[in-house]
């Protein structure tokens, strides 16, 4: 996994594709890797914002998927032109398909 990650308001946010988020995880699992993913929309980030051990938590995440729109647009706005929004449902979907 090389993703670009950018902070947003001190929640790392990892600038990747529904295609790539599926290969990361379906590797973790072939490598039987102990991590966590979160999709991430902004009631998530202002979480992690007033809460510090949450903060914590998302950022000690495996991958963090922008899977809110505020949070796609907010991620075009720190260079990633091309970001699109990550859907928590089809990504779990796909993954246990594929599993």
């Amino acid at each position: 996994m090389t993703h670009s990650v950018r902070r947003v308001i001190n929640s790392k946010i990892h600038a990747t594709n529904s295609q790539e988020a599926v290969a990361d995880i379906m590797a973790w699992g072939k490598r039987k890797l102990s991590c966590y993913v979160i999709p991430a929309n902004v009631h998530l980030v202002m979480t992690g914002f007033w809460q510090k051990s949450y903060q914590t938590i998302i950022n000690h995440a495996a991958l963090v998927t922008p899977d809110g729109m505020l949070l796609v647009w907010t991620l075009r706005l720190l260079g990633i032109k091309n970001q699109k929004r990550v859907d928590a449902a089809d990504l779990m979907l796909v993954c246990c398909d594929r599993a």
